[in-house]
């Protein structure tokens, strides 16, 4: 809950509800048309909790983030590897080689 604590690095993963419900797709097999109305459907609902009990819109404030990382055209291992050196470097301070 980044809006919520002060403290830690915080990072914001963010993509498309295209290529989520795209992924959604391909890893659960379902239909294109099916992932794409279940991201609907838990997005509409985790915002109306969201906004409900905290009193903010998820998604739409960036400023507690350290780092907002698009990961439009990044496959998972990208996103990892990415997000290992940033953490390596900006958190544990280690240098790589």
């Amino acid at each position: 809950m980044p809006w919520l604590f002060k403290n830690g690095f915080k990072i914001w993963i963010e993509v498309s509800p295209q290529e989520r419900a795209k992924r959604l797709a391909r890893r659960d097999k379902i239909s294109l048309r099916k992932a794409e109305k279940a991201i609907t459907e838990k997005d509409g609902k985790t915002k109306r909790i969201y906004e409900r009990l905290y009193g903010f819109k998820l998604g739409e404030d960036f400023s507690p983030f350290d780092l907002v990382l698009d990961t439009e055209l990044l496959s998972a291992k990208e996103t990892f590897d990415t997000l290992s050196l940033v953490i390596d470097r900006l958190i544990l301070k280690k240098e790589r080689r």
